[in-house]
């Protein structure tokens, strides 16, 4: 098997994940809501700086990517979190989300868009990337953390508007 049909194997079983994931309902301690989105910004500002450092042809692509991985990522974010249902329970340290077939739509295809971007910036070529590819993948993965930092976000924005109004447990879209 190619690597594209590795790669390829591997998207669908990402999207596989997702969908079973966003339809069902998650818990979210309040207090360890940022630590994914930490986590994966942290590997992105590292992939950031040694494609700075090591990739110094790359650096305006790597500069206009990044912006790009930010603000595409907000408006990714932004997306899923307004189709996102959050319930908030009478534990103020504790709330639920649930996405719904938009949410699952969006990510699969910002997923899509990520991998073909990534494909056609190292010349669709998986194993060999290009310097510009590797500065570009270190902004995708800007993106992800943009977006998952969003979500999270809006998420308690969500619960704390339901819990003013003096909601204990309550469903209401963002």
């Amino acid at each position: 098997m190619s690597n594209l049909g590795i790669g390829i194997l591997v998207a669908i079983l990402v999207v596989g994940r997702f969908l079973l994931r966003e339809l069902r309902e998650r818990r979210y301690a309040i207090g360890r809501i940022y630590v994914l989105p930490a986590v994966v910004g942290a590997i992105a500002l590292v992939l950031i700086a040694l494609s700075w450092a090591n990739e110094p042809e790359a650096r305006g692509v790597l500069a206009v990517s990044c912006v790009a991985g930010l603000i595409l990522g907000g408006a990714i974010g932004y997306g899923v979190a307004h189709f996102t249902r959050v319930r908030v329970t009478p534990d103020p340290s504790v709330l639920y989300s649930r996405g719904s077939y938009v949410t699952v739509t969006i990510w699969v295809v910002a997923f899509a868009l990520r991998f073909v971007a990534r494909v056609g910036a190292s010349g669709g070529q998986l194993t060999r990337p290009t310097h510009e590819a590797l500065a570009f993948n270190a902004a995708l993965v800007l993106l992800l953390a943009s977006a998952l930092f969003f979500v999270r976000y809006r998420l308690l924005v969500a619960a704390k508007f339901e819990r003013s109004r003096g909601i204990a447990t309550a469903v209401s879209a963002i």
